[in-house]
């Protein structure tokens, strides 16, 4: 993952990966391995709308999206 990417994740700026279709976000990875949902549920405030939002645009984690949904 990018510098720019990793912090739109931190700020919760969804809307730059709204943009990056051509990335599988699940494959977005820092070098200790976090992915953006990681990145931002560790820094920002906002995470439940977030990670609501990434999770609607990704296909791997549909268990995950469900868990959040129901319990955040």
């Amino acid at each position: 993952m990018d510098a720019s990417l990793y912090k739109a994740a931190a700020e919760g700026n969804i809307e730059v990966f709204n943009n990056k279709q051509g990335h599988q976000l699940e494959s977005l990875k820092t070098p200790n391995h976090d992915n953006v949902l990681h990145v931002n549920l560790a820094t920002h405030e906002l995470a439940a709308w977030f990670s609501n939002g990434i999770l609607s645009r990704t296909r791997s984690f549909p268990n995950l999206y469900l868990f959040i949904y129901l319990f955040l």
